[in-house]
């Protein structure tokens, strides 16, 4: 059995189709590059499992930092998850599909783009999305 693993699964939108998937918190400051911790994705069960593991991801940056600008694209971004992130110190920008609990204010300024029915939202810091 030597270099096969048990754990992997089925990736349905990956050319190949199967494998290991993870999750990764990394920053890069201009050539280089940091892995603060990452994640292996193994149980497919848990509910809100990509939230939860991006707020994990989040909870073990370095002790002490604060006020991080997080980028998170649509699979991973939704209203929940930016209240979260920002009850944890930190910010967040990114992507957001429009089944993500988005605000009925916001929809109104939404542009939409060209592919799969995704909008783009224009938020100034006056806006509450509370």
């Amino acid at each position: 059995m030597s270099g096969q693993i048990t754990f992997k699964k089925q990736l349905w939108h990956k050319p190949i189709g199967a494998g290991i998937q993870f999750w990764a918190m990394s920053e890069s400051y201009g050539a280089r590059q940091y892995l603060y911790d990452f994640e292996l994705d193994c149980n497919d069960n848990e509910p809100n499992k990509i939230q939860n593991a991006l707020l994990r991801l989040v909870k073990q940056l370095p002790p002490g930092s604060k006020n991080y600008l997080i980028a998170a694209d649509n699979l991973f971004n939704s209203v929940d998850t930016c209240r979260q992130v920002a009850k944890l110190g930190h910010r967040i920008y990114g992507t957001l599909r429009g089944d993500r609990g988005v605000p009925e204010k916001l929809k109104a300024k939404s542009v939409a783009l060209k592919t799969k029915g995704d909008s783009a939202f224009v938020q100034s810091p006056a806006d509450d999305l509370t």
